[in-house]
């Protein structure tokens, strides 16, 4: 409890310094609300909601977005350091039934994705601006009642992210220095230590800087991801992938939408490839799909490592087993996979309550 006392504090922080921050540089992306100038009353004009035409293809800055970093926006942000835990909640199922919900969750989290990228860029034409975040959203289809109450809800959620992100970075990056987790001190340093760099990458280093070291922390995070595959998938007993019990496979549900989970960048991804559809619906294909391959390949090979126990789950952590079996290199391999997982899904996050607070202190 002290911990998570402690962690909460830290998140406050971060929100004050935030909100000072966000006054002094609204011109940049994501950030940048400021209605049309006439002369580009034209360009707006030409914007097709259907994804056909689009002009709007540079951001605030005149910086174009790519697809590259769009897609690593969005499997960053949803690949979470929690996809290592997703064999405790699927055993019980086993390896097809957990699969097959697994899919059809990442079918609705898509649809539920390509929806929001058509309101939001909707509304980026209905109100002549470049961007538009979850409040603008919400209480443009909802009313301004409903719109304050979800937006509430939007703040809370995205805090807990942060918060379990950054708990889990702490948890991490002390173990690392000190061989053991959650050391006290320790731990409460790793813990600022992991927000105090995402802050600064961000606000000192620069939108474009943060968007390159997204992508090169996803490129490390599937390198890392690979070689623990490699490592596992030699060990693998096909005798445990027998096990299916479907009665139990909508319990896997609750944690597929967390893991999977990504609608909340929509608006900055919307922004970020300057409004156009086609686009946007390419990121979001590409970019959910990277998580889901990567929670499929992790289900089947730690469920193949560890047989199933019946009420007692799973008889032992598939992470473990992985590091018995391949020394203090697979240790190393989780940690860098761990740390990119906190450090992208923290740089996502970032991003969307930062334009969150610049559209809610303009107004």
């Amino acid at each position: 409890q002290s911990y998570a006392c402690e962690v909460t504090k830290i998140i406050i922080n971060i929100n004050i310094f935030r909100l000072d921050v966000l006054e002094i540089r609204t011109e940049r992306l994501f950030l940048h609300s400021t209605e049309l100038t006439p002369e580009s009353e034209e360009e707006w004009n030409s914007f097709d909601c259907d994804g056909e035409v689009c002009d709007v293809n540079e951001n605030e800055n005149g910086s174009p977005g790519t697809m590259l970093g769009a897609v690593a926006l969005i499997a960053g942000s949803a690949t979470g350091g929690g996809v290592l835990a997703i064999p405790a909640a699927t055993a019980s199922a086993g390896v097809v039934p957990s699969l097959t919900f697994m899919a059809a969750t990442w079918f609705f989290e898509c649809m539920q994705g390509l929806l929001l990228a058509e309101v939001t860029v909707a509304t980026m034409k209905r109100t002549k601006k470049r961007s538009a975040s979850i409040l603008s959203l919400a209480k443009g289809t909802l009313g301004e009642g409903a719109g304050k109450f979800l937006a509430v809800l939007f703040v809370l959620f995205s805090n807990a992210v942060l918060i379990g992100q950054l708990s889990k970075g702490g948890t991490v990056l002390s173990s690392f220095l000190t061989d053991v987790a959650s050391s006290g001190p320790m731990y409460s340093a790793a813990v600022f230590l992991v927000a105090c760099s995402v802050v600064t990458l961000i606000n000192k280093g620069g939108i474009k800087l943060a968007d390159i070291a997204n992508q090169v922390l996803l490129f490390f995070l599937l390198a890392a991801f690979a070689a623990l595959l490699g490592v596992g998938i030699t060990n693998v007993d096909m005798a445990n992938l027998a096990h299916a019990d479907w009665t139990q496979s909508l319990s896997t549900v609750p944690t597929f939408l967390q893991v999977l989970s990504f609608a909340n960048l929509l608006p900055i991804v919307c922004t970020y490839l300057g409004g156009n559809l086609k686009r946007i619906r390419t990121a979001v294909l590409l970019g959910s799909a990277i998580p889901l391959l990567v929670c499929m390949a992790w289900d089947v090979v730690a469920l193949g490592l560890v047989p199933f126990q019946g009420g007692r789950g799973l008889l032992a952590d598939p992470v473990n087993v992985l590091i018995a079996t391949g020394s203090a290199s697979v240790s190393n391999l989780v940690i860098v996979f761990s740390i990119c997982a906190v450090y992208t899904t923290l740089i996502g996050t970032y991003f969307t309550l930062d334009e969150f607070f610049s559209e809610a202190l303009t107004r």
